[in-house]
Order: C-alpha cells, then sequence, then structure tokens
C-alpha cells in the first residue's frame, strides 16, 4: 500500500513550488497533524476603504439580450419544463397526486410537494382531497 515512508510531505512542497503557491503550513495540534494549503492571493486587493462583498445583489430586473428580449435563466427553463410535464400529464390523466409527480420529475417528495404548491398559487393546479388522498387537477379543468 505505502510505496516510500516519507514522501507525502516533500510532495505537497514541490507541487506549492510547482504551482506558485503559498508555501503549506505544517502544524502539531495536540495528537493531530494538520497541513494548512493556500491559493494564490488576487492581484488586486481590497481596499481598506471599501468592504468584500458578503451576498449577490439582488434585482427584481430580468437580464436583457441586445435585441431587447428577456433572457431566460436555465433555473427558470426547468421550471417551466416541469410544470409542462406536470399539465401534460393531468391532461392526459385528469389529476396527478404527488407520487406520480415525484416519478414523473424524479424529485424528493418535500420538493415535489412545494413545486405542486407553487404551481396552485401560480393559478395552474387545485389541490382535491386531504393529505394522502390529495389529487392536484387543472385550474380551469373544474
Amino acid at each position: 500500500m505505502i510505496e516510500q515512508w516519507g514522501t507525502g510531505i516533500q510532495r505537497i512542497i514541490n507541487r506549492a513550488k510547482e504551482y506558485e503557491l503559498p508555501k503549506p503550513e505544517f502544524r502539531e495540534i495536540g495528537n493531530t497533524f494538520r497541513v494548512n494549503l493556500y491559493r494564490k492571493a488576487d492581484k488586486k486587493p481590497i481596499k481598506a476603504d471599501k468592504k468584500p462583498i458578503k451576498e449577490p445583489i439582488k434585482t427584481d430586473k430580468k437580464p436583457i439580450k441586445a435585441d431587447g428580449k428577456s433572457i431566460i435563466t436555465s433555473k427558470q427553463r426547468k421550471k417551466f419544463d416541469r410544470e409542462n410535464l406536470i399539465i401534460k400529464y393531468v391532461e392526459e390523466h385528469g389529476s396527478i397526486s404527488n407520487m406520480e409527480a415525484r416519478q414523473i420529475l424524479v424529485l424528493a417528495e418535500s420538493t415535489t410537494k412545494r413545486f405542486l404548491k407553487e404551481m396552485v398559487k401560480k393559478g395552474l393546479l387545485l389541490e382535491k382531497g386531504e393529505r394522502k388522498n390529495r389529487r392536484y387537477i387543472l385550474a380551469n379543468k373544474e
């Protein structure tokens, strides 16, 4: 299993030099041993008067292409595709349960439940029944 004794630390040091990274730090802490590896420092240091951004800035505006049409993100596309799968199934079968939706969407039970609730809030589906007997039908078919 072991090719040679004591080559690992030297290989770590050599690799850091090879990639021009700061020198690794080796520490003995009680009965344990820790290696701190560092990445390259940013080229532009943060100025003292500017604080680093911790969270992305949220905006209600959708990205717009140069031709003026809005861009649909992959997350929006995935949601749209999932909604269409559910709607198509309900059109063909009359209703859908959480379990059937889970099998179609290949999602966890809680995620599927949340997704169906969102479709109800949007007015795409209506809930019928309680808990395990709950079925979802198209909102415009009642």
